[in-house]
């Protein structure tokens, strides 16, 4: 029997479709024979490029550029892998992906990138924290998180409930706004509790994700080692560096970044990192599509 390959271009089918909060859509995408094997190997963080027209059609050139989406879950079946995705419509790409059928077929690259690695040190706690379109990652890390028997907790963060509102309970005034719980129904599949901050308080903690961070962790001494995960808008993830740096924490990000091929061709998602850091000639650049998109967020240059 051949090995499967790593990644690669395959066809898969839309099995379900389905809601997640204002302005987004959830897809369940089925693969069958080589591509399943693929899939059934691939890790949270890794992520997946969509054509978002029907490459058949010669004269059919936009949109162009294939649309970059992270992977939300995995099942693994004996006749096929079924991995969700959540994505935003955000523009004519996007809004094809949106318009697909259940038994519509698309291609895919993938599965791409690198994702995390789950800590061999089973007593390790882990603090998963997803700011809006960043948090489909999370959802599978605490799955593989779940499978390894790793303690932890999420906190899913967004500018209103309304971005996510599969929230189970929203506790919106007290104590309780610091105490994890059914949150998320993505986190609960993996009996993940969780908390919520939203900027405009309409669930949860009135802040950002990185402030019910520090006061969670204040009310609870016993997580202050735990190693951060996290995906969301760039100025997050500084924090979160910044945060795990000062606290002598580990932290390890999930790279949000405009790709045109995913593939590291077009160069078009490098970031600065401190590892190949040269001083003289300026700063050396990794490829969040290829070296990442996780991070040690160690590597990375934030300003």
């Amino acid at each position: 029997m051949s090995k499967a390959k790593r990644k690669g271009q395959f066809i898969g089918t839309v099995a379900n479709r389905s809601k997640f909060g204002q302005g987004h859509e959830a897809m369940t995408i089925a693969f069958t024979g080589e591509a399943a094997e693929s899939f059934a190997a691939s890790k949270a963080g890794q992520f997946i490029n969509l054509a978002c027209r029907n490459l058949d059609q010669t004269r059919d050139f936009a949109p162009l550029l294939r649309r970059p989406v992270s992977m939300a879950a995995k099942r693994v079946f004996p006749d096929r892998t079924e991995i969700d995705i959540i994505f935003r419509i955000i523009g004519p790409g996007t809004t094809r992906l949106s318009e697909l059928d259940i038994g519509h077929t698309i291609d895919v690259l993938g599965p791409l990138g690198n994702g995390f690695t789950i800590p061999k040190d089973t007593s390790r706690k882990a603090i998963l924290i997803g700011g809006g379109i960043g948090l489909p990652p999370m959802f599978f890390l605490a799955d593989m998180l779940a499978e390894a028997g790793i303690e932890r907790i999420g906190i899913g963060a967004a500018r209103t409930v309304n971005m996510i509102e599969d929230a189970l309970s929203c506790p919106e005034t007290g104590a309780d706004i610091l105490v994890p719980g059914k949150r998320l129904s993505h986190f609960v599949r993996s009996n993940t509790n969780s908390l919520i901050a939203t900027d405009d308080g309409s669930c949860g903690f009135k802040g950002n994700a990185i402030e019910l961070l520090k006061l969670f962790v204040n009310d609870n001494p016993d997580w202050k080692n735990a190693d951060i995960y996290c995906c969301g808008p760039g100025i997050m993830l500084k924090f979160a560096a910044e945060y795990a740096k000062n606290n002598a924490v580990g932290c390890f990000v999930c790279m949000e970044a405009f790709m045109s091929c995913g593939i590291g061709l077009c160069q078009s998602c490098a970031v600065a990192s401190k590892s190949s850091y040269v001083t003289a000639k300026g700063p050396h650049y990794k490829l969040v599509c290829v070296n990442g998109p996780v991070f040690n967020a160690d590597e990375i240059v934030w300003e």
